[in-house]
């Protein structure tokens, strides 16, 4: 009975661990998209670093990425940038791969120091 328990534990830690790097790979990606927008607007320096917070920061607002969407499609009207929600979507997962590269890599070099 205890390997079961011992087994059920183990499934719920790697659950527990794999929700939160999904979490950390979706900020990271979120963050990405954020300055790529920013970078649409022309801004720079701390008002872009403050514009891709603010996109993190719309993330937390609802499942998916759809908030995301409405607002940087919303930021981006009000500026002289039109793009469609489709275009925002796979311009989001090009971010979201880059994302997971470097999350890739940054592990891959801890393994290496260790």
């Amino acid at each position: 009975m205890a390997f079961f328990d011992d087994k059920k534990k183990a499934a719920e830690k790697n659950f527990a661990m794999d929700e939160e790097q999904a979490f950390k790979l979706q900020m990271r990606a979120t963050r990405i998209f954020g300055y790529w927008v920013a970078g649409q607007m022309h801004l720079e320096g701390k008002v872009a670093d403050d514009y891709a917070e603010s996109v993190v920061e719309a993330d937390m607002e609802e499942p998916g990425i759809q908030d995301v969407i409405r607002k940087v499609k919303a930021d981006l009207a009000a500026g002289d940038g039109e793009f469609t929600a489709h275009f925002l979507e796979t311009q989001y997962n090009q971010c979201m791969e880059q994302a997971r590269r470097d999350m890739l890599a940054e592990q891959q070099a801890q393994g290496e120091k260790a």
